[in-house]
C-alpha cells in the first residue's frame, strides 16, 4: 500500500479540480445528481493525484439495470 500524505491546500486544489472541470466528464444519464458529484470529486482525486507522478484511472463501470421479476 502506498501511502501519501496531504495537506489542507491539497483539499482546495482537489475541490478546484471538481469545480473547474466537471464539464469534461460526460455523466450517464442513470446517475443522480449525487452520485454525478461523487464521481466529480474522484475524477478530481485522480486529476490531483496523476499531477503528483501517482498514476490512477478511475473509470465508471457500464451500469446494468434488470427487468424486475414479478
Amino acid at each position: 500500500m502506498k501511502k501519501l500524505n496531504i495537506e489542507p491546500s491539497d483539499l482546495s486544489a482537489i475541490k478546484q479540480y471538481a469545480l473547474t472541470n466537471h464539464t469534461n466528464y460526460s455523466c450517464p444519464t442513470e446517475l443522480d445528481s449525487s452520485e454525478f458529484v461523487t464521481l466529480c470529486y474522484l475524477k478530481a482525486v485522480e486529476r490531483f493525484l496523476n499531477s503528483r507522478d501517482i498514476n490512477i484511472d478511475i473509470t465508471l463501470q457500464k451500469l446494468e439495470f434488470h427487468e424486475p421479476i414479478d
